[in-house]
């Protein structure tokens, strides 16, 4: 199950996170690369983010990632890496792309590049996965995010999320 704490940031390319207030954790999905004592971020859309190596983030562990190409979730201060999680993906869910419209404890809607809203129901065993919050920050940003679903009958019923 993937949880999202705070804001993504990870908008801009070739750059760092945006400044978050004091303390505040951000992340970044996508590829990792170590670079001495900096990691790269490569999202699926190609955007680059530069962190530096937080001390509780293990060099080795960056390494094993960088070697399996699996996507990641970087957690970020600043422009620091403090944590590192290989990305959990439902297994057998399908897959939706889109902008953010709506956002609710126990809803979600997207609207997908072809113009397709689609509206997602959010049970209490998955709710942890989805913060409101963050995900009303990619609704004002524009940055599209990917549910992991299932559907039942006419219902979508959301899994999990990432940055798209």
């Amino acid at each position: 199950m993937l949880l999202v704490l705070a804001g993504c940031g990870n908008q801009q390319s070739a750059s760092t996170p945006s400044q978050p207030a004091s303390g505040e954790l951000q992340h970044v999905d996508g590829t990792v690369a170590l670079n001495g004592k900096d990691i790269t971020v490569t999202s699926s859309a190609g955007t680059t983010t530069q962190l530096k190596l937080g001390t509780d983030v293990a060099a080795n562990s960056i390494r094993a990632l960088q070697a399996s190409g699996e996507t990641v979730r970087v957690y970020t201060r600043g422009d620091i890496a403090v944590k590192v999680e290989q990305q959990t993906r439902p297994k057998d869910a399908l897959t939706a792309s889109g902008n953010v419209v709506e956002a609710r404890s126990t809803s979600l809607s997207i609207t997908s590049a072809e113009g397709t809203k689609l509206v997602f129901t959010i049970a209490p065993e998955n709710r942890e996965a989805f913060d409101t919050a963050h995900l009303l920050e990619h609704k004002a940003e524009h940055a599209p995010i990917t549910v992991y679903y299932r559907k039942n009958g006419s219902q979508l019923s959301a899994l999990a999320y990432e940055d798209a």
